[in-house]
């Protein structure tokens, strides 16, 4: 399940909704429910909610001292600065990786809905 920008998702619901999210994010896995999260800044999911994702990606952030801090390592480790770059924790290991969209950016949805009719067609 992807929730895009969680602040503005959460932000529209009563508290009690936090308390349903840590049960969904704490026992999904078992039920094969998968969660991804995106946020605009790094204080918009609070740690209590972190504590239940092991993968942690980092596109460019506005502090680096925001990197040592989500994926546990030791200063100074920042992607290059190059749209789209980021820097993810998977499992034990740091690795680096490039974004880039699919299509140009006026045609992305067409692009996306042209896949999704080959896909159930």
């Amino acid at each position: 399940m992807l929730v895009n920008n969680f602040e503005s998702f959460v932000e529209n619901f009563d508290d009690d909704i936090g308390n349903y999210l840590m049960f969904l994010f704490r026992e999904g896995v078992k039920y094969g429910i998968m969660f991804v999260l995106t946020a605009s800044s790094t204080n918009s999911i609070r740690n209590n909610i972190l504590q239940y994702f092991s993968n942690v990606i980092g596109l460019q952030l506005a502090d680096s001292f925001d990197y040592k801090y989500y994926l546990e390592e030791p200063d100074g480790l920042v992607p290059a600065k190059i749209s789209g770059r980021g820097i993810s924790k998977i499992n034990e290991g740091i690795y680096e990786f490039q974004t880039c969209y699919i299509n140009e950016k006026d045609r992305i949805n067409d692009q996306i809905k042209a896949m999704k009719e080959h896909m159930i067609s």
